[in-house]
């Protein structure tokens, strides 16, 4: 178990650095779009697997309050994220910074409540 989870921050790491370099494209560019998409598509394996593999078996603690509970957290942020993308997408160039601002900063959260949380 201990491999797979540093298996998974690894994962989650090479998430946030491609999210890092997304910067290097110029908003609204078919690269902002592409790369956009690929993080997407690697986002979305990637949570599938933690869903599959460990927040089921973590999440399975009765001594916390829901609210407080890192899962909850957790799948609040993620339920923005399809609708984070689509903006970071189709945000008009002026603008699509501060799409990938907001996106940025919620898979840095969702990251950071799997680090300390789960």
């Amino acid at each position: 178990m201990a491999d797979l989870i540093e298996d998974m921050r690894a994962e989650r790491d090479r998430i946030i650095r491609l999210l890092d370099l997304q910067l290097a494209s110029r908003p609204g560019a078919s690269e902002w779009r592409d790369g956009l998409h690929e993080l997407e598509r690697i986002v979305e394996l990637q949570l599938a697997r933690e869903d599959d593999l460990l927040l089921a078996e973590r999440c399975g603690r009765v001594d916390q309050r829901p609210a407080a509970d890192p899962c909850v957290r957790v799948a609040r942020l993620r339920g923005t994220l399809p609708t984070l993308f689509n903006e970071a997408r189709a945000a008009h160039p002026d603008t699509a910074f501060m799409g990938y601002l907001r996106l940025s900063a919620t898979l840095r959260r969702w990251a950071g409540c799997l680090e300390r949380g789960i």
